[in-house]
């Protein structure tokens, strides 16, 4: 089964079987953060929120943008992780 995912500007979604792949596409500005680009990714986190054939998500960014060895924007997988923890956490009650 394929979920039905949202139509997106700044990130690439791509389900492989259990995985869902999410990429940042905004590689001219390194990636960073936009108001669209948070909703988008809202959108994406509630489509899948109560979906059980999407096991893991996979986050990445295009452009390569790295700095010194770490992210540019940890700031992302913060967000990211804190919003499925949050859905997560109010699925099981």
């Amino acid at each position: 089964m394929t979920t039905s995912l949202p139509h997106c500007k700044t990130l690439q979604l791509e389900q492989q079987g259990p995985h869902l792949h999410v990429t940042l596409n905004r590689p001219e500005s390194r990636n960073a953060l936009t108001e669209e680009m948070v909703r988008e990714l809202l959108a994406v986190i509630g489509a899948i929120a109560d979906e059980r054939d999407i096991r893991s998500v996979v986050l990445r960014g295009t452009g390569g943008a790295r700095e010194n060895g770490r992210c540019v924007q940890p700031a992302v997988m913060v967000f990211v992780f804190r919003c499925v923890r949050i859905l997560w956490m109010t699925a099981a009650v």
